[in-house]
């Protein structure tokens, strides 16, 4: 088991859409809780902007949390969050159900009624056997990793911590998906799980449509190549990776949908190799919203002493905690006291910095996010001074405890993505 160690919470700035929020009354954080600015009209064009594409447009296949905003325009789920302002978007809502589920009392059973009207691009409908396939794959183990074990646990028995399950490639079905028909499906859980309809929201869940994975797979391409639209824009991306469309879907119809309410006929999204270049062309309104994180810091520090940009910007936190995990199986780390060591000499000041600074970034000493009750600070249990550079004497006290007075040496893996190496430079 992994000792969760939090380094950091984190947080995004992201910029109001500079073309179609100037449009009404604004300031500071006005998005937070209302939608703002005047809508664009149908014959406008939205333009996306970001410094790479999704790291996969399976939905099964996504670990980009800002992905999950962009399949919602191609990929519904049975049920999905209701995509409104403040926390009203925290509610579950029906989208490809009819209504929300009918659940037994001890939260082990739940059968959905699926919409008969929501199709694929091609015009064919989205079936329950869709929804059943879409989430039996995700046991394939090529796709394990992107959904929590947890979650998977609740639809089949697992020995070493793993599903005892493998995908529907052998021809075999999850004995808890029931489909009587094609417009129901049902889930029997292992255990009671009162917040299933929390994890059939989740991007990785949004059903792909079977017959399209089988047609791509023929011909030798992955579903992320061209996947199946039942949303109200179809995606489509340049060969060069540069550039990416979305037009409209003519199967998709508002009366189906009562979440997504399209203010644009059609988006069109640009990939910037250079941050900077990005925050530019969204502050010269050649580009409407950033979509991939939040702004640059050069960029936040001028909008900070602008307030006529200021007024158009929302600071959104994002709840996410970043972690180190230390594994109590390897020598040293066996010895709580060597953990205790490592926790105490973190530097969270320098690793906020890292993140992008105190404006998105807050260290924190609890894996809980703080924007949950029992979170924050407050429940530090290895604080590291006032200034947050790390409790040194502490740390020694530690190493003489744990048999390590002069330190000790450690293998540590990160990502070479992103602030991955720095952030293993200073840990």
């Amino acid at each position: 088991m992994a000792v969760g160690i939090t380094a950091v919470c984190a947080s995004s700035l992201v910029a109001g859409s500079s073309a179609v929020s100037r449009g009404g009354v604004t300031n500071f954080n006005a998005g937070l809780n209302r939608p703002v600015g005047a809508p664009a009209g149908m014959e406008k064009q939205l333009v996306l902007g970001s410094t790479k594409l999704c790291d996969s447009f399976d939905p099964a296949l996504s670990f980009d949390a800002w992905c999950g905003v962009i399949m919602r325009m191609y990929a519904r789920n049975v049920v999905s969050f209701a995509g409104q302002a403040g926390d009203r978007g925290l509610e579950i809502v029906p989208d490809l159900a009819k209504k929300m589920p009918k659940v037994s009392k001890d939260f082990t059973k739940w059968t959905y009624r699926l919409r008969d009207d929501a199709l694929w691009d091609d015009g064919t409908p989205v079936t329950s056997e869709d929804i059943r396939y879409s989430i039996e794959r995700l046991f394939d183990p090529d796709f394990l990793g992107v959904v929590s074990q947890d979650n998977m646990c609740l639809l089949v028995t697992c020995s070493a911590g793993k599903p005892d399950y493998e995908g529907p490639q052998a021809g075999k079905h999850l004995a808890s998906i029931k489909t009587p028909d094609a417009t129901t499906i049902s889930f029997t859980l292992t255990r009671p799980y009162a917040l299933w309809n929390n994890i059939l929201a989740l991007p990785q869940f949004a059903p792909i449509e079977k017959a399209r994975e089988i047609a791509l797979n023929l011909e030798g391409r992955e579903y992320s190549s061209a996947p199946a639209s039942n949303g109200p824009f179809i995606l489509t991306v340049a060969d060069d990776d540069t550039t990416a469309d979305f037009l409209p879907n003519p199967t998709w119809h508002q009366y189906s949908d009562g979440i997504r309410v399209p203010q644009v006929t059609a988006m069109k999204w640009n990939i910037f190799t250079k941050e900077d270049d990005l925050d530019a062309a969204l502050l010269r309104g050649e580009v409407d919203v950033r979509i991939d994180r939040g702004l640059g810091a050069a960029t936040r520090e001028a909008i900070a002493l602008d307030p006529a940009l200021k007024k158009y910007t929302d600071q959104s936190p994002t709840g996410s905690v970043n972690y180190l995990a230390l594994v109590p199986t390897a020598e040293p780390l066996d010895r709580k006291a060597c953990r205790q060591a490592i926790a105490f000499a973190l530097d969270k000041n320098e690793l906020a910095t890292i993140r992008g600074g105190a404006e998105v970034a807050m260290p924190t000493g609890s894996i809980i996010s703080p924007m949950l009750p029992g979170g924050g600070s407050n429940s530090d249990m290895y604080p590291v001074g006032a200034d947050g550079t790390g409790n040194l004497d502490a740390a020694r006290n530690k190493l003489i405890e744990c048999g390590y007075p002069d330190g000790f040496e450690i293998k540590m893996a990160y990502v070479t993505l992103g602030v991955g190496q720095s952030t293993y430079e200073s840990v």
